[in-house]
């Protein structure tokens, strides 16, 4: 999957949570992957509250950083 994004319309009303909730059922047992800006704050709560774990980050100008996240199989969410 290259992008997953709810418009901001949307945001707020669990859509997120839903559909990588459901991304994850379908691909139980495996390790997941995703990235997001250091600026995108909701992001890195949603993706932190549902188990996610940084790993690495990679700069991408003075002002701006990826923050790469993973998830592996079994762990559980809080």
């Amino acid at each position: 999957m290259g992008k997953l994004i709810v418009h901001p319309d949307y945001q707020g009303n669990g859509i997120g949570t839903a559909l990588l909730k459901e991304i994850e059922k379908d691909n139980s047992g495996l390790r997941q992957e995703l990235f997001t800006s250091d600026q995108s704050l909701r992001n890195l709560r949603l993706y932190k509250r549902l188990g996610f774990v940084q790993f690495k980050i990679k700069p991408l100008s003075k002002d701006l950083n990826l923050v790469f996240m993973e998830k592996k199989p079994g762990l559980l969410e809080i």
